[in-house]
Parts: structure tokens; C-alpha cells; sequence
């Protein structure tokens, strides 16, 4: 952090955070270096997985309150550029739901990261164990997170890209003789995937490709 980011901040007209980063010690002491007044600082209540289409619109509506208090004169602009996006989050939705229909997913077991749970329940997946970072577990974790996996019938292992090592996953699909993916849980982990929609098309498509290696297995 340079003294000209904590200048943007400053002259910002307002933050947007997500409820999470406030438990961050990075983003709270920028905060305070930056000396924000309480009411620059927005925390949306939409605590849930971005990714997932209906949080994903429940992010568009919350953005959408926020930027018509700064620029009420743009409102008849902004409003239909919000309809616009959360049409095409339906178009999206509906795309997806026909390449990865929920006959395909249920009743599939998977044990995948915990960052990752909820985007899979709405994929329609069960997700029957989850994991955390590979440092936080001890091997007598580790053999345990593998015997409730293997006891539910785990035939997918779902990793997540932003929480760095994949070790684990990759150890777990091996020893479960599992198929494995890795998932992003953020736009913009790649040149491809920059936007919200092109990171979940993505994250389906993997889905898909899993799925049909299990065929093989």
C-alpha cells in the first residue's frame, strides 16, 4: 500500500466492502490509515457466494442503492444498466442449468474446499466433507476427512484456486480414486475469466468436464 493508494481512498466518494474483508487485518488497517469516516464505508449484506446467480443479483441490487445515493442525477441510467445485468444473469443461469442440469449433479457426493461449499450445493452436488488449507491439518485430519469421504461415496474432489496449495484436494481425489477440479471463487484469476460471467461459465464448464470423467473412472 503506497501513501497515493490511501490518497485515492480518501477521495473516494465511497467504499464498498464485502462483510468478510472487514475481518481482514489488511483491509481494516487501510481503513484506518485512510482515516474514512464511518459513512464512506458501505458493507453489503449480501454475505454469500458472489458466484452463485441469486447472490450475484442480490450484489447488482445492493451496488445499484449505493451508486443512486452518490449520483441520483444518473438514476434512469443506472437503473436500466441494472435490469440489463440481472437479465443476463438470468440468461446465464438458464445456459448453465441446461449444460450441468441438476439430474446430472444429484446425488453425486463430493468433498471439496470449503470455500467452494455453497456454489456446489446450488450446483446440486451433495457435499458430503470440506477441507480448509492443507497447513491447518495434521495427518490424523487428513485421514479422517479421507474415511468420511470414502464412507459417503465421494466420487468428486473440488478444490479452490485463491486459497493456495492444492496439495490436499489432489491427495484426497487420488486416494478416493475421485475425479478432481479446481474451481475460482473470484473473476479475474485469469485473462479468460476477468468477469463475473466468464468466471462462472468457467467454473460450469469444469463442472461438466468432471462429470464426464467420471465415466472413466
Amino acid at each position: 500500500m503506497k501513501a497515493g493508494d490511501i490518497h485515492l481512498l480518501q477521495e473516494a466518494r465511497s467504499v464498498l466492502l464485502h462483510p468478510w474483508q472487514l475481518r481482514l487485518a489488511n483491509i481494516t488497517r487501510i481503513i484506518d490509515a485512510a482515516k474514512l469516516p464511518d459513512h464512506k464505508v458501505r458493507v453489503f449484506e449480501a454475505d454469500g457466494n458472489w458466484m452463485i446467480p441469486s447472490e450475484q443479483r442480490a450484489a447488482v441490487t445492493e451496488v445499484l442503492e449505493v451508486l443512486l445515493e452518490i449520483a441520483p442525477h444518473e438514476e434512469g441510467a443506472m437503473r436500466e444498466k441494472a435490469a440489463a445485468r440481472q437479465e443476463r444473469i438470468d440468461t446465464v443461469e438458464q445456459a448453465a442449468r441446461q449444460s450441468l442440469a441438476l439430474e446430472k449433479t444429484q446425488g453425486i457426493s463430493v468433498c471439496c474446499h470449503e470455500m467452494q461449499t455453497s456454489f456446489l450445493t446450488w450446483a446440486g452436488f451433495t457435499v458430503a466433507a470440506s477441507f480448509n488449507r492443507p497447513e491447518d491439518y495434521s495427518v490424523s485430519d487428513m485421514e479422517s476427512l479421507l474415511h468420511k469421504s470414502r464412507d459417503a461415496g465421494v466420487l468428486l474432489v473440488v478444490d479452490n484456486l485463491q486459497s493456495g496449495g492444492l496439495s490436499a484436494g489432489q491427495m484426497l481425489a487420488k486416494d478416493l480414486n475421485a475425479a478432481y477440479t479446481v474451481l475460482t471463487n473470484f473473476p479475474g484469476a485469469s485473462s479468460d475469466t476477468a468477469t463475473w460471467e466468464s468466471a462462472f461459465q468457467s467454473n460450469i464448464s469444469l463442472l461438466t468436464e468432471a462429470l464426464t470423467s467420471l465415466e472413466s473412472l
